[in-house]
């Protein structure tokens, strides 16, 4: 919120007065002990290998950046 708040205005107490803002926001607070319960979702296992693969990249390390591949079904590794 201060993020996007200081991207469109500047003043000396933005901080502050942001968060003050948000600790008296009666909507805020009506929600705040009661946030809304997200259903989870679980991946299925896949039935074969490389039918679900799973992709990042890792780095950097040693000055190069690696892309990283996983099959779900095998949990093989590929760099």
């Amino acid at each position: 919120m201060k993020a996007i708040a200081r991207s469109f205005v500047v003043w000396t107490s933005i901080d502050r007065d942001i968060e003050d803002t948000a600790k008296n926001c009666i909507h805020c607070a009506e929600i705040k002990t009661d946030p809304h319960k997200v259903k989870v979702h679980y991946w299925e296992y896949p039935s074969k290998p490389w039918e679900r693969i799973h992709i990042d990249f890792a780095g950097p390390m040693f000055g190069y950046m690696f892309l990283v591949i996983v099959d779900a079904h095998s949990k093989w590794l590929e760099w």
